[in-house]
């Protein structure tokens, strides 16, 4: 396997770098974070990251498209040159009531960053639910027709879908998204708003959560690929030390 990342969430300055340096006490190798911009949290997924960027080799933030206005470019501008960036994800983005959007398509992100931004590495999101495979297939190659340099998925749940999707990207940098769902109300939320299908022998518990990453994680390091953690309503340490015995892989990757 390549890297590994660690998705956080952009909590204020204080508490996400408390965070990480949890995280790096009982997993030293980790060097490389992600951080999302959630519209309900007042910090920005840059702030976030430069939060971090002392502590890290490489922070990633997510920028959200309908944020930005192209015809406008400043705040991105100011963003790249007060923060360094040299990698980025870039994603469409809901629209959020009371914030201002902009008509800003991915693909016309990922062109305008690749022009304005050559030395950076972007990234874009892949969504193996939203659609059929062969529509996301077709939405991934406009990205890369766009020089998008990888990807970062939704979190996978079915080894048989994750096989599906490595398969099909052979060749390209991916990071294979990994996430614990530990109840039944977050199982049904998945379902819903991710128009998720979970396998039939699965069990919101932490037990047959952390088999399957040990399992995907097997799958994805034959493939030599990339993957990234995003821990949810548990503590990052917690959810990778339930993997790590069933994964040797992991724990080399980690300690």
């Amino acid at each position: 396997m390549t890297k590994i990342s660690i998705e956080l969430v952009p909590h204020a300055a204080e508490e996400i770098t408390s965070e990480l340096k949890g995280i790096q006490e009982a997993f030293p190798k980790v060097n490389t974070v992600n951080i999302p911009d959630i519209v309900r949290l007042p910090t920005r997924s840059w702030e976030a990251c430069g939060f971090c960027a002392t502590m890290l080799d490489r922070d990633i933030p997510h920028l959200r498209a309908c944020d930005f206005d192209l015809n406008e470019p400043s705040l991105i501008h100011d963003i790249m040159s007060n923060y360094k960036f040299s990698e980025v994800l870039l994603v469409g983005g809901d629209f959020f009531e009371g914030r201002e959007h902009f008509e800003t398509s991915t693909i016309d992100f990922i062109k305008f960053f690749k022009a304005h931004y050559p030395e950076v590495k972007v990234y874009g999101a892949i969504d193996p639910y939203r659609t059929d495979f062969n529509s996301e297939m077709a939405y991934l190659k406009e990205k890369i027709d766009a020089n998008i340099d990888g990807f970062f998925t939704q979190p996978f749940f079915d080894l048989e879908l994750l096989a599906k999707w490595i398969e099909a990207l052979k060749g390209h940098v991916v990071y294979w998204g990994l996430s614990p769902v530990l109840s039944s109300k977050s199982q049904a939320y998945w379902e819903k708003r991710n128009l998720v299908n979970f396998p039939k022998d699965f069990v919101p518990e932490l037990e047959w959560n952390a088999q399957f990453a040990a399992d995907a994680i097997e799958l994805i390091d034959r493939y030599n690929s990339c993957l990234y953690f995003m821990p949810i309503r548990i503590p990052v340490v917690d959810y990778l030390n339930a993997i790590i015995p069933k994964s040797s892989i992991l724990e080399s990757l980690l300690k």
